[in-house]
């Protein structure tokens, strides 16, 4: 059955896909256990080479659907480093640009860099750094989005649409308590969707380690910020991706946050790991690491520390670890409040529990992790990405390191 498994993986798609195949003993029967390592986004898609599953598949919900000619479109441009920011966008002129945003980034471009500060033509400075493309030196769609007065004339879609839920005590038939969206160039968006979450939630009670209680944001501000702005910037700039806006969702329980387009250059389990970016919009990221926000911080800092702050952010608010969706298409971070009532996150007696009380000693590898708990690879590796979930155990190291585990209480 193994050696049925890998043929199939190998002979039957395109390109071929590598599994990690094992053995293990569940309630006293045999089992198989086959981990499938995403491809990355210069192999994707994959296909179905034969029989009545032909094609492309995708991912929802519970069910398998096969891909539109829209949706293969935009996983073969991602094969490459998409180029849709450095574009002009249409209908646009340099009059289409904010004056004061304008003065900021120049300013801001001069001080940062000593080259880009001998270069004391303003508009050659905006054609360098991409804000102006092409002979006639009009604004680029990164251009237009960071610095324009109002980028939603020509760009219609790069909007971010925000819902406030109904909750239990709203009235019958309710769908939402408010409905937002925001528009305007980016940092502005950015700045004032910030402020509607932190408006909209209410405030939690919670206590620290010394017992000391407090009135805190149900959402750490720092990770709201990196979301939204993650989401606002590394959308998918492609015309035919321009028609969905980002979106923020908040109840009482969750804040989800979405944009269009999967991950770039990036798969989920690499995300939040120090020293790993990947940016869609390069032209973009370059821009906006200039702009400025209302309050002086920069709109991006592109340093690969954003998901690490995020995660560092919940998990000082004693929140558990986001759950991160990528389906190709679209990228979604569901944040959650901690349970009222929670069950034991760690079944006594379980390979997880032997995962734990093995790391007591200290940080492990997987093959002293093998030695201290006689479970399989496959198995701990398994029970690795579940206690990280539960924000149980970091992970330290990434390629070319050993990588080693720790738990963090």
């Amino acid at each position: 059955m193994k050696a049925a498994l890998a043929s199939k993986a190998r002979q039957a798609l395109d390109p071929p896909v590598s599994l990690e195949i094992d053995e293990a003993i569940v309630d006293g029967e045999a089992i198989i256990v086959a981990v499938v390592a995403e491809l990355s986004s210069s192999q994707k898609p994959c296909r179905v080479t034969g029989g009545g599953h032909r094609g492309v598949w995708v991912r929802a919900w519970d069910g398998d659907y096969r891909a539109s000619e829209l949706e293969v479109q935009g996983l073969l441009i991602g094969r490459g480093q998409p180029r849709f920011d450095a574009t002009a966008a249409v209908g646009a002129t340099r009059e289409d640009l904010d004056g004061e945003l304008v003065e900021e980034f120049i300013r801001a471009c001069r001080t940062g860099s000593e080259q880009l500060a001998r270069i004391r033509d303003r508009e050659e400075l905006l054609w360098r750094m991409g804000v102006l493309v092409e002979t006639e030196r009009v604004p680029s769609v990164a251009g237009l989005l960071a610095l324009g007065a109002y980028p939603q004339q020509h760009l219609p879609g790069a909007g971010l649409q925000a819902v406030l839920v109904a909750g239990a005590d709203d009235e019958p038939g309710t769908r939402a308590r408010d409905a937002r969206r925001f528009d305007g160039p980016i940092p502005r968006m950015l700045a004032d969707a910030v402020e509607w979450v932190a408006r909209s939630s209410a405030s939690a009670i919670r206590s620290d380690r010394t017992g000391r209680v407090a009135s805190e944001p149900s959402w750490p501000g720092e990770a709201v910020r990196e979301l939204i702005g993650n989401a606002l910037i590394h959308r998918d700039l492609a015309p035919w991706a321009l028609g969905e806006t980002a979106l923020v969702r908040l109840d009482t329980s969750r804040l989800v946050v979405r944009n269009p387009g999967g991950l770039y250059g990036l798969t989920v389990d690499r995300l939040g790991r120090i020293g790993v970016t990947s940016a869609r919009n390069a032209n973009l990221v370059r821009i906006c690491q200039h702009v400025r926000l209302p309050d002086g911080s920069r709109a991006v800092e592109a340093l690969a520390s954003g998901i690490p702050a995020v995660l560092h952010a919940l998990r000082t608010a004693g929140l558990p670890a986001p759950m991160f969706d990528d389906d190709g298409l679209r990228f979604t971070v569901v944040c959650r409040q901690q349970s009222a009532v929670r069950t034991p996150p760690v079944r006594a007696g379980g390979s997880a529990a032997k995962v734990l009380a093995a790391l007591n000693a200290g940080p492990l590898d997987v093959d002293g992790l093998v030695i201290a708990t006689g479970l399989t690879p496959t198995n701990i590796r398994k029970r690795l990405r579940e206690l990280r979930s539960l924000d149980l155990v970091v992970q330290h190291g990434g390629p070319g390191r050993q990588t080693t585990y720790q738990r963090t209480k």
